[in-house]
């Protein structure tokens, strides 16, 4: 049985149980596939932790910024809908 790619995050993440992680780490001893996927992901993670490390964003004022505009933008769908209804 191979795993999909959520559930080999979730290991990279260490929310699965101990039988869980203990049976993907069994099984990707002998599958390729799984053991390429899971390399993948390292990969991934590392190139993203260390993009996030060096960049002078402030993730908070991102996310801040970002719910902000989408706010915005459904308020003017909101207005605009009304508007033609009339």
């Amino acid at each position: 049985m191979c795993y999909d790619e959520g559930t080999l995050q979730a290991y990279l993440d260490g929310e699965l149980n101990e039988l869980t992680s203990k049976n993907i780490e069994e099984h990707v001893k002998t599958c390729s596939t799984c053991r390429q996927k899971l390399e993948e992901l390292k990969f991934i993670n590392e190139f993203t932790a260390n993009a996030l490390k060096t960049s002078n964003i402030d993730l908070n004022d991102a996310w801040i910024a970002f719910n902000e505009k989408l706010s915005k933008e459904n308020n003017k769908r909101k207005t605009n809908g009304k508007m033609s209804r009339g």
